[in-house]
């Protein structure tokens, strides 16, 4: 199978998954699970901790299931905010299982297990104060937000390719990522824009125009910066790919690293507005 096809299908498989994923409350908590715990491994293992602390990163999976499982149930059932903090329980028992453990050798460990907490599972487990509201499940905003994502991904791909590929077309961050280029950016700006602006006529979101351009705008610029974070990780431990759990497109952290950034700050950016 030709490496475009490959890429097609798994392209649609997973915009299916996506959707199905934020049609219902209890799909939605699964898909969030499923992409936690992939691409947490995934940042674990290329940041060296393969088949190291292997209890420490169960612990910590678990704290970000336990945040991710409390915030579900206070968006969803109205339980006290109190509950979230069952998920520190986790977080300070990893140093405290190196004493007990005996892996004290293994100690430099802490550093991508508490990364992956701070960057990978925080983010995701405060995702359902979006999906949500006085209780009532509705995944359309974080949809919309995928959406601007995926449509920066395509507008940064087509102008990056056809004119920031060339000799002498300006590159974004060369050391960090020698195939981004200015082309490519504001290709994901403009196509992002333009996307905004056709979410908002669709009625596929109740938000404002003004503020459905402004995330058309802000979202592609965070995304930027989610690629260029993983890609420095990457570049870092020397691999190409986080995994390969997505034929064609790597894996969990290389699908999911520009959301990661872009939506917990487009959601302060609602938030601060007052929209949410």
């Amino acid at each position: 199978m030709s490496n475009l096809l490959k890429r097609s299908i798994s392209s649609f498989l997973f915009l299916v998954i996506m959707v199905g994923g934020l049609m219902s409350r209890y799909c939605f908590l699964a898909l969030m699970l499923v992409i936690m715990f992939g691409a947490s491994g995934e940042f674990i293992r290329l940041s060296g901790g393969k088949n190291k602390a292997v209890l420490q990163q169960c612990l910590a999976i678990l704290a970000g299931a336990v945040l991710l499982g409390t915030c579900f149930l206070v968006c969803a059932c109205g339980i006290e905010n109190a509950w979230m903090s069952l998920a520190l329980i986790p977080v300070l028992l990893i140093p405290l299982s190196f004493i007990f453990s005996g892996d004290i050798a293994e100690i430099d460990s802490l550093h991508p297990i508490y990364s992956s907490l701070l960057y990978i599972c925080l983010p995701i487990a405060l995702s359902p104060f979006l999906v949500f509201k006085a209780g009532e499940f509705d995944g359309t905003l974080l949809l919309s937000l995928f959406i601007l994502i995926w449509m920066s991904d395509v507008g940064a791909y087509c102008l990056g390719t056809l004119f920031g590929q060339k000799e002498h077309s300006a590159k974004l961050a060369p050391s960090i990522s020698p195939k981004k280029s200015w082309w490519g950016f504001w290709g994901g700006i403009g196509c992002s824009a333009a996307s905004s602006v056709v979410l908002h006529y669709l009625l596929l979101t109740d938000l404002a125009l003004v503020h459905c351009v402004a995330l058309g705008i802000i979202i592609p610029v965070l995304c930027v910066c989610g690629d260029l974070v993983e890609s420095m990780w990457k570049r870092h431990y020397g691999v190409k790919d986080s995994g390969n759990a997505i034929p064609g497109h790597g894996g969990f952290l290389d699908r999911f690293d520009s959301s990661l950034i872009a939506i917990p700050v487009a959601a302060l950016y609602l938030l601060i507005t007052g929209v949410i």
